[in-house]
């Protein structure tokens, strides 16, 4: 898990950005195009730890989504097999299995 905390306070987005020289960067919010020079060597700026980051976000949030896609897929395998029982039941079962969905449902909360 990522500790997110160490980016409080960061500039709100959007940014763009441009070198400055072969130091620095300048990063500002478009919205206000106000210029703000944030990185820096000092290593607790929010800004600059969130830009050095930035790598390991993306990766966690390409492994999240890929994890979705997946849990997608699996849930329409499950519907169709679901779709498939049902229309094979008889009255009673149906009956039975909505009983039963009932009863779990009641369990979520």
């Amino acid at each position: 898990m990522i500790d997110t905390d160490k980016y409080e306070g960061h500039t709100e987005g959007p940014w763009v950005w441009s070198s400055l020289n072969d130091e620095e960067l300048i990063m500002f919010d478009v919205e206000r195009a106000k210029p703000n020079i944030i990185l820096r060597a000092k290593e607790d700026d929010a800004d600059a730890q969130l830009i050095a980051d930035a790598p390991l976000l993306l990766e966690a949030y390409q492994k999240r989504l890929k994890n979705v896609i997946l849990m997608r897929e699996e849930i329409r395998k499950l519907n169709k097999i679901i779709h498939f029982a049902w229309e094979v039941m008889d009255d009673q079962t149906q009956v039975e299995f909505n009983d039963l969905i009932i009863e779990l449902e009641g369990e979520e909360e």
